[in-house]
Order: C-alpha cells, then structure tokens, then sequence
C-alpha cells in the first residue's frame, strides 16, 4: 500500500490563498521602527492598473503528461485496499483536532462505509472566510478539489485503489454556515486519467484559488489592515492591502516585518504558504506584498522572487 496522504494539505486547497494573505495577524498591528528597508512610493489614486480583479495567466507549457497510471484492480484487491484505508484512518483518528494556524481546524477524519468516502469535518473561522461562497460556487469548488489532489498521486492511487471517494464539510463556528464538497469514486478515477502536465495543473488551480479569494474580499485581517484582493499580474502573484498612514510608515522602516514577511515564504513553515509556494514555484511566479494607505495616494512593496522559493 502506497504511503497515505497527508490530510493538511488536502483540506487548506480552497483556502491556501486566503491563509497566506491573512497571516498578518502580529506583523501589522504592533510595528518597531528599525532601521528602514525601503521609503513609501508615491501613487496616483486609481492609476495602479494591477489591482483589477481579473487573473492574467499565460501558458508556460503545452506539453502533456499523463500519470503512466492504469486502474485494473479486482474485487479482492479492491477489499484489501479499504481494509488498509480503514485501518491509517483508525490509526490517524487520536490526531484531531489538528489546528492550521490561527484560523481553521480539522477536527476529524472518518472513513463512511455507507457513501464509501473518506469524510474531512474542516472548521473555518468566520472572519477569514464565509463558507457559503462555496455553496455559492458548487462547480468552482469541486473543480478546484479535483486540481488539488490531481498533484497528490500517491492518495489518488490509494483512494483508487480502495474505490473511495472525498467528501470535506465546512462550517463557520459561530454563524453556522455549512458547506460541502463532494468528490466521487468516479471523480478520482477520472483524475488518474487526467492527459495534463503537472505545471498546467498549477496553473488551473492557481486561477481557480484566485477566483475563490477574491470572491471572499476585502477581509479585514487585522485591526489596522484590510486584505483588498490578490491579482496574478502573469510574473507575480500580488497581494494588496491597505493600512493607517502610520502604520504604512512603520512597515516600511521596519526590518522585523519585512524579513519575516520573506522568510515565511523562503523558509515556510505554514502548511498553506508551502503548498502556495510549490504551485508558484512550478510557474516561475513570485510574491508581492503591496501596502497601500487608505487614500491609495503611497504603497510600499515586499517583493519574494520565484529564484527564492
């Protein structure tokens, strides 16, 4: 048997962009001026053409590459599969709750007999993200859960193989709101089968997450700064927020934010940036963190180049 996936990462495939924009919680709020990075730059109000809403992705390859994979397995191999499914997930169930930053929380995993699907309970705090945007987006979400895990083999092969299916139910703890996506045995079949380079994979689920983040803006990350949008400007990904005059100062005459701004991206450790890091590492795509004041009349920039991923 194939080693098991590592759920984390399965489950922060919606949020992944969200995650890492709003991972300002203690960089924003409470800046030290040290000794200056950078100055604030001028802007004209509205003249920054970026920050529309619309994703600009290239093709970077046309060449196809199929899993080399084939799904020819019998009814006894079928039943040994779920029995070794069903005895990591017994082995795994103590881990949970698991908690991914200061927002979401995975607290279980269970194998669903009935519905024959590995079943993830994914709870989402109610200030990053409302999770009737994915109820509203029923087609969007799924899709960007096939492209998800269409770049994890070794569980597509193990869910295969056991004729399993995903289901991930969200729910906000204090509203309430649920939502559910769900991925047949048929849907992680047809992923096997999937004619398509891993880099074209990073590129559609790279459009689909911005697609689902905007859709989720402005989020108000923190007490002094509002996370605007993300915009893919074809070589970097850009994440716009905007701040008190005071505290743009601060960021930009501050070297504790600015190195950690970065390292969290060079030397992550967060289980989203990581993943955001990877898709972006396969395009050729770097990070910008622009900070702009609430005229939008100065910004101050954070650059991560895809070299330093």
């Amino acid at each position: 048997m194939r080693k098991f996936f590592n759920p984390i990462l399965m489950v922060v495939f919606v949020l992944s962009m969200v995650l890492v924009g709003c991972d300002q919680k203690s960089k924003d709020s409470d800046q030290e001026t040290k000794a200056p990075k950078g100055k604030v730059k001028k802007s004209k109000k509205g003249e920054d053409s970026d920050k529309e809403k619309g994703n600009s992705t290239s093709e970077n390859s046309n060449k196809e590459a199929s899993f080399e994979q084939e799904y020819i397995i019998d009814d006894e191999q079928k039943a040994a599969a779920f029995k070794e499914v069903e005895r990591m997930i017994d082995e795994e169930k103590n881990l949970y709750p698991v908690s991914i930053g200061d927002y979401v929380e995975i607290s279980k995993i269970e194998l669903d007999k009935k519905s024959r699907s590995i079943v993830y309970y994914i709870s989402i705090d109610d200030n990053l993200y409302d999770v009737n945007v994915l109820n509203q987006n029923k087609e969007l979400a799924r899709s960007n859960s096939i492209l998800s895990i269409a770049q994890q083999k070794d569980f597509i092969q193990n869910l295969a193989d056991a004729d399993l299916g995903v289901v991930i139910k969200y729910i906000n703890p204090y509203s309430r709101n649920k939502a559910t996506v769900v991925l047949t045995k048929d849907d992680i079949k047809d992923v096997l089968d999937f004619a398509i380079s891993p880099q074209k994979i990073a590129q559609l689920t790279l459009q689909s997450q911005l697609e689902l983040a905007n859709m989720n803006c402005p989020i108000q990350v923190n007490e002094v700064t509002k996370m605007e949008g993300i915009v893919d400007n074809g070589d970097n990904i850009m994440y716009y927020y905007e701040v008190p005059d005071y505290i743009l100062s601060a960021i930009a005459e501050s070297s504790e934010h600015y190195d950690s701004v970065r390292n969290s991206w060079i030397n992550p450790t967060d289980p989203s940036i990581y993943n955001m890091a990877q898709i972006l590492k396969q395009l050729s795509k770097g990070v910008i963190y622009r900070y702009m004041n609430e005229s939008g009349t100065e910004y101050f920039d954070i650059e991560i180049s895809h070299y330093e991923l």
